[in-house]
């Protein structure tokens, strides 16, 4: 890492402080002494719109401001802004920016990504569709990415075959946990279970950042029960209840930090206190949910003992109030094995993060 003596020129000081790593401070010092130098600008945001996610870029709209001022025609610029949008959540912003990067550059691999991800997002599937599949007719780079997005978007709309054709040549091309999770839930859907299951336990691979997938913990509790194994299932559900418990606490506190942080953009901070208070909502369902599920599959099992307290546990959610009184009276007696369905499969508003490109 090359060092940058006060008082070096504008111009040498900008070229070393952009060489190797951006160095934020010799650019502001830059631009303070020439602020007609925008590019300085530019390069400033860089690292800024990297943590936006969590900081909502504090200080970063200034910088983008006068570099898309300075440089509307540059596909740098207009895709830096693009990205800072998407990693704050305003999707419909980001589309707008990467629509005029690609049509300054229309190749532009990570701009066709990032506007396929934002037409998902923005609940425009044809589009996306239409969008993944430009990427995949000329084979950028990126295309395990395009077959993933197109997978997505044809299993929303419930077209299974084609979701599944593409999840597979997504696989053949890349092992991720979003890409082996998307799968599972295919072959799932597909009743193909054995596969479905291999998929799901790669996806729960702490190397593919499974630690917290309580997604595919989740389907692998649908697939034992898909196959009255009911011990099996209810084992996944536990499993699925502790990773929601991990995740909920982790938003919790995200939550608390976020409300407390004065310093944030108050637009971004409303709309991040929005989707966390949301997430947070839907973990405790699922968490309910996945310890009703445990209980009624431990009870088909035989396993009273077990399933009992996980039944407690599932009787604070008041919407599991028929599901709960049923169960209680079925356990009261002897087991029954019985068929079973799980009190929801609502588990493919599948992105809890966001994805940024």
């Amino acid at each position: 890492m090359r060092d940058v003596p006060s008082g070096t020129p504008p111009l040498v000081a900008y070229r070393l402080a952009t060489c190797d790593t951006i160095k934020t401070e010799v650019l502001a010092g830059v631009t303070a002494s020439v602020p007609a130098f925008v590019e300085s600008s530019h390069f400033q945001a860089r690292p800024e719109v990297s943590r936006a996610q969590d900081t909502g870029g504090v200080g970063v709209r200034p910088l983008l401001d006068a570099s898309y001022a300075r440089f509307p025609q540059s596909p740098a610029v207009t895709y830096l802004e693009a990205n800072f949008q998407q990693r704050v959540g305003d999707f419909a912003s980001a589309l707008r920016f990467y629509d005029e990067t690609l049509a300054l550059k229309p190749l532009h691999e990570n701009a066709m990504l990032g506007r396929a991800v934002a037409l998902t997002y923005l609940q425009r599937h044809d589009e996306a569709i239409t969008a993944a599949t430009r990427m995949i007719d000329i084979r950028t780079a990126n295309v395990h990415e395009a077959y993933y997005w197109r997978a997505w978007n044809l299993h929303f709309r419930k077209d299974l075959p084609a979701a599944r054709a593409d999840i597979d040549r997504a696989k053949a091309l890349a092992s991720t946990g979003d890409i082996h999770r998307l799968a599972g839930v295919i072959e799932h859907d597909q009743n193909d279970l054995d596969v479905a299951e291999r998929d799901l336990e790669t996806a729960k691979r702490p190397l593919l950042g499974g630690r917290t997938d309580c997604i595919a913990r989740w389907y692998l509790g649908l697939v034992g029960m898909k196959r009255a194994r009911w011990a099996e299932a209810a084992v996944h559900f536990e499993d699925a209840m502790d990773c929601y418990a991990i995740t909920m606490a982790a938003l919790g506190s995200k939550l608390a930090a976020t409300t407390e942080n004065a310093k944030l953009d108050p637009e971004f901070k409303a709309r991040l206190v929005e989707r966390l208070t949301a997430a947070i909502k839907e973990g405790q369902s699922q968490f309910h949910a996945a310890a009703f599920n445990a209980a009624n599959n431990f009870a088909g099992g035989g396993n009273l003992e077990k399933a009992r307290p996980l039944l407690e546990v599932a009787a604070k959610d008041p919407a599991l109030d028929k599901f709960v009184a049923d169960l209680r009276r079925r356990i009261g007696g002897p087991p029954r094995v019985r068929k079973r369905r799980a009190v929801s499969d609502r588990m493919m508003s599948a992105h809890g993060y966001l994805r940024t490109f």
